[in-house]
């Protein structure tokens, strides 16, 4: 279709630079000719079939997905979805073992031998208490005159409060709570907040970052180039994953308080279930202050990780159960 609608531009314009070639000697000037031409133009896009999109010339902008390429993406937003860092299970190794192979395959394409890390420091890490809760003590004897910044994991209001009192900036990773649970920047005080995609079924390769305005933070980019995102993060943007991950918000945003719900009441039958089956076994974390979508427990006499390495056919064919329902 595209390659036929090009072809009769082709042979439109084609006539009317033969026209244009012909009059040359009849016109008096370039401006007149130039004005015939462009009518010319005009006259043979209108007589297009306005129900066919018009052919695509701007490649140097953006270029369409190549099939093969959405063919090897497909399979990893739909069953192959496992986060490649979790490497207790064969979702996670089947998607570590894509990535590596694509990681190999940029570099193969620009030259370089290997990808190195370089790691942060100055940094002070603070443990929590034995319910996993920030002891807000210890966070304010952690920070020194020279404190730009404290970072924490999903949040309470009086820890951004503590930050404002001590003059530092305050990020909170939201990424294992927005969604989950109510989030808003100004009852959390928060300065600065960042969100995943694929923690709310959303595409992976996507997030946002919420910068406050006032008081102002600035953000150093850490990317040059054309300064989109506000001069934040240079680069095109890729429209699919953004599309998609408004809409795993939007969706999220809706049915949140359903999935909370819902998501309550497995918990519960999961915990009645093991402690009615299973003696000695503990719950980790603060009793009230706890998302039901994370059961963290202990089991007497056994390391985690050997109870996990015991399980992984079990937890394999759960997955799957759950999927397939």
């Amino acid at each position: 279709m595209f390659r036929r609608n090009f072809r009769n531009v082709a042979v439109q314009l084609g006539k009317i630079s033969q026209a244009t070639v012909s009059s040359n000697a009849a016109e008096s000037s370039r401006s007149e000719r130039m004005e015939k031409l462009r009518n010319g133009i005009v006259e043979a896009i209108v007589s297009l079939d306005i129900n066919v999109r018009p052919i695509y010339l701007d490649v140097q902008a953006t270029t369409p997905t190549d099939p093969r390429v959405v063919d090897a993406m497909l399979p990893y937003q739909l069953n192959d979805f496992g986060n490649p860092h979790s490497r207790t299970h064969a979702y996670g190794w089947e998607t570590e073992k894509a990535v590596d192979i694509a990681r190999k395959q940029v570099a193969d394409l620009i030259g370089v031998a290997n990808f190195y890390r370089v790691a942060g420091k100055n940094h002070t890490y603070i443990p929590v208490k034995s319910n996993g809760v920030i002891d807000l003590e210890v966070l304010e004897e952690a920070i020194r005159p020279q404190t730009s910044l404290v970072s924490i994991m999903a949040v309470n209001n009086e820890i951004g409060a503590l930050c404002r009192r001590k003059g530092v900036f305050f990020h909170t990773d939201a990424a294992q709570a927005v969604g989950k649970i109510p989030l808003n920047v100004d009852d959390l005080n928060v300065d600065l907040m960042s969100i995943s995609g694929h923690k709310i079924y959303g595409p992976k390769g996507i997030g946002a970052l919420y910068v406050r305005r006032r008081p102002r933070v600035r953000v150093e980019a850490q990317m040059s180039g054309g300064g989109q995102e506000r001069g934040l993060r240079s680069g095109t943007l890729p429209a699919p994953l953004i599309i998609g991950f408004g809409v795993a918000c939007d969706i999220a945003q809706r049915e949140r308080e359903f999935d909370y719900a819902h998501v309550s009441a497995l918990a519960k039958r999961l915990i009645d279930g093991l402690n009615a089956g299973i003696p000695d076994i503990m719950r980790n974390g603060d009793p009230e202050m706890w998302y039901p979508g994370c059961v963290n427990l202990s089991f007497a006499y056994i390391e985690g990780e050997s109870l996990l390495m015991a399980l992984h056919e079990v937890l394999f064919k759960v997955e799957q159960s759950r999927l397939i329902a």
